[in-house]
């Protein structure tokens, strides 16, 4: 009987105690709602990458407008991009002249990196000298990310920059 004493009590413990744990149908409420969360919340963090990657070509391309008004000031023309005070260097866009600055404007492209080009649009900008001495500058951003058009730039038209079509103006 001393050998079948501990086992029995064991049996008496385990069914004395009450059952612990989480039935199935817990666990698939909670599966389901962190599904239904990460349905929402995937496609905007989504968006904010997105958003976050563009910013890089709009802030960039603010800086070198404005170091283009100060190289067009000091020098009597505007410069290429190796001769402006300011550098812009990305992680996801690419910078370069569109054409050859010259005394009345400058314009330049912002293309996306070809590992994001699907998601991310391309940039380009215009910085311009009016008649009556006022500098004029406009960013566009293109429509479509779709990574098989080149970025649209810009035109300038006695010093004043406006987007062409399949663009749309952000500054």
């Amino acid at each position: 009987m001393l050998i079948y004493e501990p086992i029995s009590k064991l049996l008496n413990i385990s069914k004395s105690k009450n059952c612990q744990g989480f039935t199935l149908i817990e666990l698939l409420v909670v599966i389901i709602i962190i599904g239904v969360l990460s349905a929402i919340a995937f496609p905007n963090m989504l968006e904010q990458v997105r958003k976050g990657r563009e910013t890089e070509a709009r802030s960039n391309l603010g800086a070198i407008n404005r170091a283009q008004q100060a190289h067009r000031l000091e020098m009597g023309t505007f410069g290429n991009l190796n001769e402006l005070s300011a550098t812009a260097v990305g992680k996801y866009y690419s910078f370069a002249n569109s054409g050859t600055p010259d005394s009345e404007r400058a314009i330049h492209i912002a293309t996306v990196e070809s590992q994001f080009n699907l998601d991310t649009k391309d940039y380009s900008s215009a910085v311009g000298l009016t008649s009556s001495g006022a500098y004029t500058e406009i960013i566009c951003q293109q429509n479509v990310a779709d990574g098989a058009t080149a970025p649209i730039p810009p035109t300038v038209t006695a010093g004043i920059p406006t987007c062409n079509s399949g663009t749309k103006p952000i500054f």
